[in-house]
């Protein structure tokens, strides 16, 4: 990882937090605020997060907007936003978590195992110094 700061050419940058990332997928029970404000939508990473595997996340964020879009554009059916993306986000939810399993299934039967991830990262530094 990056130390506290990283210079590359005449850039500096700062590290001010670093977090672990931590594999879940998650779908909002709610994406209407149907009883303060009903013109408050959620879409895209406020609405769900996926396993990075497969781009599902930015897919299904796109298809949020685009529903949500079409629906202010014609000015009807707003109140059916929230059922079709949450239907649809819980489907996305299930692909992006099983291909996550297959990659990791994947990765073990190609002998890619956690406890080698001290020879990859050697490798990485090898060829790009101060990245790992």
């Amino acid at each position: 990882m990056f130390g506290p700061e990283f210079k590359s050419s005449n850039i500096k940058i700062d590290i001010v937090n670093r977090n672990t990332w931590v594999m879940e997928g998650l779908v909002a029970n709610k994406m209407q605020d149907d009883l303060h404000n009903p013109l408050i939508f959620l879409a895209g990473d406020a609405a769900h997060a996926f396993p990075p595997s497969g781009g599902m996340g930015m897919n299904a964020g796109i298809a949020d907007a685009f529903n949500l879009a079409h629906k202010l554009k014609s000015k009807k059916g707003l109140s059916s936003y929230e059922s079709e993306r949450i239907h649809a986000n819980l489907i996305t939810k299930e692909f992006a978590m099983n291909n996550y399993w297959k990659n990791v299934k994947l990765a073990e039967e190609m002998w890619l195992k956690k406890s080698n991830l001290d020879t990859y990262e050697k490798a990485v530094a090898s060829i790009l110094p101060g990245f790992v």
